[in-house]
């Protein structure tokens, strides 16, 4: 194999290795957003003819838009496991 194609081999590798968990916690943000719609969608409960979820009757349809507007959620920003020391 040539240089210059092992260089082009590389750079492909190394372009298809950084953009890959990019996609992949976009992917996981994605799903954990429409299972949290799904739980608010199976908690929504009718009034007048209308879902509505909580206490204060909120119509589901605002609620699901709020969420899509403001979701923020970064999979990385919640530590997996704590340890003694952190509940402290």
């Amino acid at each position: 194999m040539n240089e210059e194609r092992r260089d082009k081999l590389f750079q492909k590798i190394e372009e298809n290795t950084t953009t890959q968990p990019k996609d992949l916690e976009k992917r996981e943000r994605d799903i954990y957003r429409q299972a949290f719609i799904d739980g608010l969608t199976s908690y929504a409960w009718w009034n007048d003819g209308v879902q509505v979820v909580g206490t204060m009757p909120t119509p589901l349809r605002e609620v699901i838009d709020k969420v899509e507007k403001t979701w923020n959620y970064d999979v990385n920003s919640i530590p997996i496991t704590k340890t003694i020391e952190d509940n402290r």
